[in-house]
Protein backbone atom coordinates (compact mmCIF):
# COMPACT_ATOMS: atom_id res chain seq x y z
CA UNK A 1 0.00 0.00 0.00
CA UNK A 2 2.93 2.33 1.25
CA UNK A 3 4.37 1.73 -2.92
CA UNK A 4 1.00 2.86 -4.53
CA UNK A 5 1.16 5.68 -2.03
CA UNK A 6 4.37 6.88 -3.11
CA UNK A 7 3.95 6.39 -6.84
CA UNK A 8 0.46 7.98 -6.80
CA UNK A 9 2.45 10.70 -5.11
CA UNK A 10 5.25 11.09 -7.13
CA UNK A 11 3.11 10.76 -10.56
CA UNK A 12 1.31 13.91 -8.93
CA UNK A 13 4.52 16.13 -7.97
CA UNK A 14 6.29 15.01 -11.38
CA UNK A 15 2.81 16.59 -13.47
CA UNK A 16 2.59 19.49 -11.15
CA UNK A 17 6.54 20.28 -11.58
CA UNK A 18 5.89 19.64 -15.09
CA UNK A 19 9.09 17.69 -15.02
CA UNK A 20 10.95 16.04 -18.26
CA UNK A 21 12.06 13.14 -19.14
CA UNK A 22 15.80 12.22 -18.76
CA UNK A 23 17.34 11.69 -21.99
CA UNK A 24 18.09 7.90 -22.30
CA UNK A 25 14.20 7.19 -21.21
CA UNK A 26 13.07 9.64 -23.84
CA UNK A 27 14.99 8.15 -26.42
CA UNK A 28 14.20 4.61 -25.40
CA UNK A 29 10.16 5.66 -24.99
CA UNK A 30 10.01 6.77 -28.80
CA UNK A 31 11.88 4.10 -30.16
CA UNK A 32 9.42 1.54 -28.62
CA UNK A 33 6.14 3.30 -27.66
CA UNK A 34 5.93 5.92 -30.58
CA UNK A 35 5.91 2.50 -33.18
CA UNK A 36 3.78 0.22 -31.56
CA UNK A 37 1.13 3.00 -29.88
CA UNK A 38 1.47 6.25 -31.74
CA UNK A 39 2.72 7.61 -28.08
CA UNK A 40 4.16 11.33 -28.06
CA UNK A 41 6.12 12.75 -25.27
CA UNK A 42 4.19 15.15 -23.27
CA UNK A 43 1.68 15.55 -20.24
CA UNK A 44 -1.10 13.17 -20.99
CA UNK A 45 -4.56 12.56 -19.28
CA UNK A 46 -7.92 14.30 -18.83
CA UNK A 47 -6.55 18.03 -18.10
Amino acid sequence: MASLALFGFLNRWNDTMATELEQLPADVARQTLMESFAWEPGRHGSN
